[in-house]
């Protein structure tokens, strides 16, 4: 799971964190940074008619080429 908050602007702000009950490769761990980094604008989060900040949790799965050849 990577976790960070969108400001009142829709931007991903500059704290990322990648949270796993197991521990992801190091490279899988970067990769999943870089694409919530590079994320374009979401929608903020709204309360009562105003842009808030917001707190996201995103599942990102990784599969390495020995999980698909198992399968």
């Amino acid at each position: 799971i990577v976790s960070f908050v969108i400001n009142e602007n829709g931007e991903v702000e500059d704290k990322i964190e990648v949270l796993s009950k197991d521990n992801p490769c190091k490279g899988c761990a970067k990769a999943a940074v870089s694409v919530v980094a590079n994320m374009d604008n979401w929608t903020p989060a709204m309360v009562n008619g105003k842009p808030v900040k917001v707190q996201v949790s995103l599942p990102i799965r990784f599969e390495t080429k020995d999980q698909i050849s198992l399968k």
